[in-house]
């Protein structure tokens, strides 16, 4: 009888460790720009594409004290640029955080007029980061004057991040 009690109590053990502790999320690693997406009034309802130029090679990276963005200069798409921020993180709600910084530690961006700067929401009140999942997060971008592309109004725009694996 002892030798049962001890199996079940050994079996109960083992199952109980091999259980998936549920880790936090964190924004710390690599994120690429995945897409920019053009949300329409009328069908077809969004657009997808790549972005303009090299915005497709666009990096961020998270770590515990900066935040640095990685992007792309001249249209070879070979002369690459980087900022280094310190920054902070609030988490507004289940999905909504917000990036802001008040400080750039490091910065060899030149803008030499080659590179579409609209595509980074750098707001006085902070980027708004959307997490859609573990590996995924969106920022909504302002909206230019006349937001047409491809002969269509649209009405939202974001960017899509996926973490580099």
């Amino acid at each position: 009888m002892k030798n049962l009690l001890f199996i079940i109590l050994l079996f109960v053990r083992c199952a109980h460790s091999n259980l998936a502790e549920e880790k936090p999320f964190s924004f710390i690693g690599t994120w690429s720009y995945t897409y920019k997406v053009y949300l329409f009034e009328d069908s077809p309802m969004q657009l997808q594409t790549k972005g303009k130029g090299c915005n497709a090679n666009v990096q961020c990276e998270f770590t515990p004290t900066r935040f640095i963005l990685k992007l792309f200069q001249d249209k070879a798409c070979s002369e690459a640029a980087q900022v280094e921020l310190a920054y902070t993180i609030t988490q507004e709600n289940d999905s909504v955080f917000r990036l802001n910084s008040d400080q750039i530690l490091r910065s060899n961006y030149i803008p030499n007029g080659q590179h579409n700067t609209s595509d980074f929401p750098f707001f006085e009140d902070g980027i708004q980061l959307i997490l859609r999942s573990q590996n995924l997060f969106i920022t909504y971008l302002s909206l230019p004057d006349e937001p047409t592309i491809a002969g269509r109004t649209y009405q939202a725009v974001y960017i899509e991040y996926g973490r580099v694996q």
